[in-house]
């Protein structure tokens, strides 16, 4: 729904913080998300803000590395890459190297 999208941008600054809690930044360039945060977490907030079952619609899933190449100013290698096409299963592919950068690649995939 076109309210579930809006509510997903204007809440995605608290998803972020949320998924991200477990992780502990060295500082405040160098974070250490990676691998922090859970997929569970991520189709968590989206079924809730949505009202949909997320999980019908994306496949998300961690990865060491992504694709795409970092921006030149970029001060960390944290990434989400959105797979074009579909999965075998007609789900939407997003992988990321954590769990902000998950819900970062669903916000971004929504918009």
């Amino acid at each position: 729904s076109t309210a579930g999208i809006m509510a997903l941008g204007v809440l995605l600054p608290s998803l972020l913080l949320g998924v991200a809690a477990a992780g502990e930044g060295s500082s405040s360039i160098d974070f250490s998300f990676k691998g922090r945060g859970s997929p569970d977490a991520v189709y968590g907030i989206l079924s809730r803000v949505l009202g949909i079952n997320s999980s019908d619609i994306f496949d998300l899933s961690f990865t060491d590395t992504c694709a795409s190449s970092r921006p030149e100013a970029s001060r960390s290698s944290l990434c989400f890459d959105i797979l074009e096409g579909f999965t075998p299963d007609n789900k939407i592919a997003i992988r990321g190297t954590s769990g902000p950068e998950l819900a970062c690649g669903a916000a971004h995939y929504l918009r």
